[in-house]
């Protein structure tokens, strides 16, 4: 029974979400459905691309994401079908597919709308259809022409300078811990057993990695890899980002 996620920016308080669902269920029954997020920053695509790569590659092989953040009903808007890692990716060429992946995508195909279907709903009217076609066995060559370009956006990359590591804040999730761009691996190799202290707004400083949340007091400052393994700046049972006053792009910096 194939998986099919859906991801967007059109919360939960209005029936967009739930037409989705019922045109998928209704031009393909035999699926299951599965929200990553329907509360997605209005048409924030970096958003959306940080929960959907930290949450697609859990779902098995073969599974179909659409993607609606920053739609358009322009009828020359170009939509995507994008295959990586043996999943399909269903989305506007906005530049979220360049924030998807490290290493680009596998195949890119442009999908060729028929004369007139452009609508003011194409999450709806377009996506569910290319999912339904590829549950019911239609190639992604079947169903676009293969193209190698794509709108794309720059990913902030950390930077060394000497013996200081610089990145940055990319999200914040629902307990106001902040995720930056530096991997444990890039922490590991370059950084390693040195000492080292990270630094962030208002000089707030942290000397070393903690394994767990609860290692800290309640109300103190830490910092740990989550579960992606990304370096996240958190408080035991608080709100780093209100307290220190964080910002999306606020930079993060390690000396070693």
């Amino acid at each position: 029974m194939p998986f099919i996620t859906l991801t967007s920016d059109l919360g939960e308080r209005d029936h967009y979400v739930a037409a989705v669902k019922g045109a998928l269920y209704s031009a393909c029954p035999d699926i299951r459905i599965v929200d990553i997020s329907h509360q997605i920053s209005h048409f924030d695509i970096a958003h959306a691309a940080f929960v959907l790569k930290n949450a697609y590659h859990h779902f098995p092989d073969g599974s179909i994401h659409l993607v609606s953040v920053e739609s358009t009903d322009k009828a020359d808007a170009r939509i995507l079908l994008v295959r990586k890692n043996r999943h399909f990716f269903v989305a506007y060429d906005n530049g979220i597919v360049s924030l998807l992946f490290d290493d680009g995508p596998d195949d890119i195909f442009h999908i060729l709308r028929e004369e007139g279907q452009a609508g003011t709903f194409p999450f709806r009217e377009i996506m569910v259809e290319i999912a339904c076609k590829l549950v019911n066995g239609s190639t992604a060559e079947a169903l676009g022409v293969r193209v190698s370009e794509y709108e794309e956006r720059q990913k902030p990359q950390p930077v060394l300078n000497g013996n200081s590591l610089r990145g940055s804040i990319l999200y914040f999730d629902h307990y106001g811990n902040a995720m930056t761009n530096i991997s444990r691996t890039l922490f590991e190799e370059i950084i390693g057993d040195k000492r080292f202290s990270i630094a962030f707004k208002n000089n707030e400083t942290v000397r070393n990695i903690s394994r767990s949340y609860n290692e800290v007091p309640e109300g103190e400052k830490l910092c740990i890899f989550n579960s992606e393994g990304y370096l996240e700046i958190a408080i035991n049972k608080g709100q780093a980002r209100q307290l220190f006053g964080l910002k999306i792009g606020d930079l993060i910096q390690i000396e070693f």
